[in-house]
């Protein structure tokens, strides 16, 4: 439902969409005027980084991927796609979110 939440929180999800603007309209959607969206996610100096290993080694696989191991024992990975900072803003904008604070951790 449209605008019922004070808060919501978006946590590691951000570099695993293809596309920004959908999925943020989407978290901006519920939240009612004035409410609050936290994001936390990888930089992406760090993906840009991951990607720039995996080539110096010659994998073929050119992105970073979040590698896990399913209870079945099947290996999985899911792409992240490296969005650089201002494209995120630039799709929050497009959303109705407007930036209040930014902390960018060096560890």
């Amino acid at each position: 439902s449209e605008n019922t939440l004070d808060a919501a929180v978006c946590a590691l999800v951000l570099s695993f969409l293809p596309e920004l603007r959908p999925g943020l309209q989407e978290m901006a959607r519920p939240l009612k005027p004035g409410g609050k969206l936290v994001i936390s996610d990888y930089h992406p100096h760090g993906l840009h980084a991951a990607r720039a290993a995996s080539l110096a080694v010659g994998r073929r696989d050119y992105a970073p991927y979040l590698r896990f191991t399913t209870a079945a024992g099947e290996e999985c990975r899911l792409a992240q796609k490296v969005h650089r900072t201002a494209d995120i803003f630039a799709a929050a904008k497009d959303a109705g979110l407007h930036l209040e604070h930014i902390a960018e951790p060096l560890c």
